[in-house]
């Protein structure tokens, strides 16, 4: 019960971004533009700043980023294994293969900024910048049969991506910014985590545009048949299983052979532990997949989340 209250602030907030989904007659292009708003400008000016203010080695924080990688990709792998055990339909299969491995940022910051502070929000700065590129490169591969867009043009202009390799060439070239630049930059980190968590209640309610553009795919043959009821429900229940439990499972039995404790260890294993990003269903609609599935299962793995994240918390503290 006691761990599950180091959630609540968290949970308040996501209940919150739902509810007012749910309850005010605000448009899509109102919280389409909040998202964006969040996700260009908030959310890179907080890792920006949290890496730049924040002392650490690569040395010290390399054993952790390795571990995490390599989780990362051992997710994928199992994620794959989809195809041949489950004969999951591969249109279902190629937009929901990202929701095993890709990762909610806002929740992953507010969550280890209020437990473990400067050190811990450093060290999962730096885990979402290498993790960013890793799993969007990851999810674009496994839709590009749905699109022409280059992966590469996707991970050159990302947001995230750009704000992590800033702050750490600032910080390691020893960059003051000059202290209205600094206090900007902060103001603008601070809102970026409430409003971030409204936007993942929000998300729940419905990814907009999440089924607009897959209504002539809704029949579609995938694997030589249409996709069934419980093909698509067995295919959920393996990516949501992959990200919530075998995922964080993977990078805690690594740390332990590794010798790695305390902090470190339980950033590392709650960055794992963190339910799917809302962004997942964008880039299946950005890239011709089923992106009204997607969002059905970034619910499911935020729902989830609640009972799996407490479980991984009362392990680590």
């Amino acid at each position: 019960m006691q761990t599950a209250l180091l959630l609540l602030p968290e949970i308040l907030l996501i209940a919150l971004g739902y509810g007012l989904r749910r309850k005010t007659g605000w448009a899509d292009a109102f919280w389409d533009g909040l998202e964006r708003l969040i996700y260009y400008v908030l959310f890179p000016a907080l890792l920006f700043v949290s890496i730049l203010r924040t002392p650490f080695s690569l040395s010290a924080a390399g054993p952790a980023i390795l571990i995490t990688c390599g989780s990362l990709l051992l997710a994928m792998l199992i994620a794959w294994l989809a195809l041949p055990l489950l004969r999951a339909p591969r249109r279902q299969w190629s937009s929901g293969f990202q929701c095993a491995f890709r990762f909610n940022s806002f929740i992953a910051f507010a969550l280890v900024q209020r437990l473990y502070g400067d050190a811990g929000t450093a060290l999962v700065a730096l885990l979402i910048g290498v993790g960013v590129p890793l799993v969007n490169l990851a999810s674009v591969v496994a839709l590009m049969s749905q699109s022409s867009i280059a992966w590469h043009r996707e991970l050159l202009r990302n947001p995230l991506v750009l704000a992590t390799a800033g702050g750490l060439a600032c910080n390691l070239i020893g960059l003051q910014l000059p202290e209205p630049v600094s206090v900007v930059l902060g103001r603008l980190g601070a809102a970026a985590l409430a409003l971030g968590l409204l936007s993942v209640g929000v998300s729940l309610f419905g990814t907009p545009d999440s089924g607009a553009s897959n209504s002539s795919h809704a029949n579609e043959p995938a694997n030589g048949s249409a996709p069934t009821g419980f093909s698509r429900l067995s295919l959920a229940i393996w990516l949501t299983t992959i990200k919530l439990l075998i995922l964080p499972a993977i990078a805690w039995f690594a740390l332990r052979q590794a010798g790695i404790g305390g902090m470190t260890s339980a950033v590392v294993v709650l960055f794992c532990a963190m339910p799917t990003s809302s962004t997942a269903a964008i880039l299946a609609n950005r890239m011709g997949g089923d992106g009204a599935y997607v969002a059905r299962l970034i619910t499911l793995s935020t729902v989830a989340a609640l009972i799996s994240l407490p479980f991984w918390l009362s392990n680590l503290r």
